[in-house]
């Protein structure tokens, strides 16, 4: 199977998937990406931290903000920042609802939703090749 078939698949049983806060959301959804793509978790020690927007919200701070929290994970877990993401690539979003991770499908950004999976038109602030 062929990563666009791989991301296809994933982006299915994501819309089927309700979002739940530290086990599901848009950021540990890409994080499960990942880890199926490569066997390697950017999450891995940030998983279980929180159960909620607020404590989301209360790690994300501590943190020092996604883009700081992201870019770190990506880094400690072997991941190159790009400027020319491929189908799969992973990047963080900025958008009206904040920041958000989002999964590459070459032309546009998938990102999970409290509705499934949104799929948009983006510039990333970041990208990274996995």
């Amino acid at each position: 199977m062929t990563r666009s078939e791989r991301l296809t698949a994933f982006l299915a049983e994501g819309a089927r998937t309700p979002f739940i806060w530290g086990t599901r959301d848009c950021t540990l959804w890409v994080a499960d990406w990942v880890a199926a793509e490569t066997g390697r978790d950017p999450a891995a020690p940030r998983r279980g931290s929180y159960a909620s927007a607020l404590g989301c919200r209360r790690m994300l701070h501590r943190a020092g903000g996604l883009s700081l929290l992201v870019a770190d994970l990506m880094a400690r877990a072997g991941f190159a920042e790009t400027d020319a993401p491929l189908v799969g690539d992973v990047g963080l979003l900025g958008t009206a609802a904040g920041p958000m991770m989002a999964i590459s499908t070459e032309e546009r950004w998938a990102l999970k939703t409290a509705d499934g999976v949104a799929v948009i038109a983006a510039d990333p602030l970041k990208t990274w090749r996995i």
